[in-house]
């Protein structure tokens, strides 16, 4: 959306991917890899490839109808946001709350999902 609640068509930075990761393809689909994500219907176009049923059966929900908390750059399955960043080397803390700080690193440790260290920076 632009300031006159319009329609983007594109980034005015030529970036490729866009909102979630996806990439805006000239039919405004979102390609995600391995499903085409339409955001007029916030659903995804295809059903799950690999056939997981993670809330009410549906095939089609997309990041567990909880877009700001969840993401899936790959349409295969939704992930915390905080979780996913972990593999690029980012790390925001405490996401859901007005502590969220956010960590940027070569590799950032887990265990039992928690997190217990990075190595890197904090861009706090």
């Amino acid at each position: 959306m632009n300031s006159s609640w319009g329609s983007i068509s594109s980034s005015a930075y030529n970036w490729k991917f866009l909102h979630q990761g996806g990439e805006l393809e000239a039919t405004s689909l979102y390609d995600f890899r391995n499903r085409m994500y339409s955001p007029t219907l916030e659903r995804w176009m295809q059903n799950d490839p690999i056939g997981l049923i993670l809330q009410n059966n549906n095939y089609y929900s997309f990041e567990l109808n909880s877009p700001l908390n969840e993401t899936d750059p790959l349409g295969l399955a939704s992930r915390r946001a905080s979780y996913i960043l972990d593999q690029f080397g980012l790390y925001i803390e405490d996401i859901n709350t007005p502590n969220a700080r956010l960590h940027y690193g070569s590799s950032v440790f887990r265990r039992n999902s928690r997190r217990i260290g990075h190595f890197g920076i904090d861009c706090n």
